[in-house]
Order: structure tokens, then sequence, then C-alpha cells
């Protein structure tokens, strides 16, 4: 494993085609869209990717608040990884 690494800067795709048998690019959203709906900003309503970098343990999200002991209903809105992973956290 080597983060903070930049294809086409530290890398090229070229150099890591020739040095592995699959290349595969899996990157995300590097920030977030907003929905557009009343509500989306209050308290207890997040973004996915904040919910998931905070459980991660990301040192930028240590210090948000996150109750999950709130109640026991939630509701995930979005499709994809990021959406299974938040799903994940909930039911734990």
């Amino acid at each position: 494993f080597m983060g903070v690494v930049t294809v086409g800067q530290d890398v090229s795709l070229a150099e890591l085609r020739g040095l592995y048998h699959a290349v595969v690019m899996a990157y995300g959203a590097s920030g977030d869209a907003s929905l557009g709906i009343p509500g989306e900003n209050l308290e207890g309503s997040m973004s996915a990717r904040h919910l998931v970098n905070w459980y991660n343990g990301h040192p930028h999200y240590a210090s948000m608040k996150v109750d999950l002991t709130a109640g026991s209903r939630a509701v995930v809105i979005g499709n994809g990884n990021v959406a299974v992973d938040v799903a994940r956290v909930l039911l734990k």
C-alpha cells in the first residue's frame, strides 16, 4: 500500500500497468453534494462521506459529534458503495 500518491504526477498509469496484473481506479467524490431538500442541515443529518470518515477514524473527523444511540430508525438517501458503508455502520 502506498497512500497520498497522485496518478499522473507521482506515478504514471503506464508505470502501474507495467508493475501489476491489474490496476483498479477506485476513487470517490472529493466533496458532498447538497440535496436541496428541507431539513438536510438539521442536527443528526450528515453526509455519508463525513459519517464514514468519522467511523473509520480519519483524523480530520476525530472531534465530530455523532450520536448513534439517538434512536432505532435511520434513513440512507443514496446508492452505491458509500450508501452500503453507511448502512453497515448504522447496523452495528
